[in-house]
């Protein structure tokens, strides 16, 4: 299988990923819920951002997961229904790649004028192997604010997710608003956090303040994901093709450091063509790299552009007006 680990880098500084392979708790549950043993795991993994426990297909309640130690995560759950899975199978709960590190916004197609305020750590439910989910499982992410209780003919409040749809057997990248429906809120007492509890599937999830109140016909609906979910780590967990095997993430996890030169950038008066390049380690090959451009550091969507010429790329400036310009590149190697 290919490997998919991102190279993220802006024109101010240069990003390095360090892939080392850390120690994670093992918890086996039993039919109750709860913890009946707590080990070392097979596998390595992140310290505090990863946890796995063995999910019993014979289990006739529901299953509670125990969730990474992240700050921001408090109050946040995986509950699993009986008859969900029919094999015992090891499920893993670890953090996701910051929401800005993602292109999820400029992929959901949103107004321009609906920006994301605010956004917890991502967090990531999946199986160490591909495995059939029957159910829907229940999930509950923490705001990462006290926002205090208010819904005005939308909502500012939701969660941004890429799961795998077993349905249509692909990745798919959506949001989901608070409605008191299909997405609830409560108040955690002991995170003293408001908690957004909804369904999903194995994936990746964020919650999110919005910039302003957003109507259920103002969400466009769920769209073909246009990268595969990526841990803290910066390692591939969920491709379009199904569900990476832990062996295989622990392995690219244990890749030595690389790290990247500073990124150049130029500008030509004449032509007003940007030229923006950077150039990879030595010795690392690069398979595919898109660029994005944004106006501002903390701007959620900008222009996401191919980039044939590998870690190169030209774009025609058309905005006439005093502006800064920032760049990303995501590659595959």
């Amino acid at each position: 299988m290919a490997r998919n680990r991102l190279a993220i880098l802006t024109l101010s500084m240069t990003l390095s990923g360090c892939f080392n392979v850390p120690l994670t708790s093992k918890g086996k549950l039993d039919s109750s819920g709860n913890a009946v043993s707590v080990t070392q795991a097979v596998s390595k993994s992140v310290g505090t951002d990863k946890e796995i426990a063995t999910f019993d297909p014979d289990s006739k309640t529901d299953v509670h997961l125990t969730t990474p130690k992240v700050t921001g995560l408090a109050g946040a759950s995986v509950v699993i229904a009986p008859g969900s899975l029919g094999i015992a199978v090891d499920l893993v709960v670890e953090q996701a790649s910051d929401f800005g590190e993602t292109s999820i916004s400029g992929e959901m197609g949103l107004a321009d004028d609906i920006q994301v305020s605010a956004a917890s750590p991502g967090m990531i439910i999946r199986p160490t192997e591909n495995v059939d989910l029957k159910k829907p499982l229940t999930l509950s992410m923490p705001l990462p604010a006290g926002i205090g209780f208010r819904l005005q003919g939308g909502s500012r409040y939701g969660i941004f997710y890429k799961y795998f749809d077993p349905t249509q057997q692909k990745l798919v990248t959506g949001l989901k608003i608070f409605d008191d429906v299909n997405v609830k809120m409560t108040f955690d007492e002991a995170s003293g956090k408001d908690i957004l509890s909804f369904e999903g599937y194995f994936g990746a999830y964020w919650a999110a303040i919005l910039s302003r109140e957003v109507k259920a016909s103002e969400v466009p609906p769920p769209k073909p994901a246009e990268e595969p979910i990526i841990n803290k780590a910066k390692v591939a967990v969920i491709q379009n093709s199904g569900v990476v095997k832990e062996t295989e993430v622990v392995q690219k996890q244990a890749v030595p450091e690389i790290v990247w030169s500073r990124p150049s950038i130029s500008f030509s008066v004449t032509t007003r063509m940007v030229t923006v390049s950077v150039k990879p380690p030595e010795g690392q090959k690069v398979e595919a790299c898109k660029i994005d451009l944004f106006e501002s550091v903390s701007a959620q969507k900008g222009i996401s552009l191919e980039s044939p010429l590998g870690t190169q790329v030209e774009y025609l400036i058309t905005n006439t007006k005093d502006h800064a310009l920032v760049a990303r590149f995501r590659c595959t190697d």
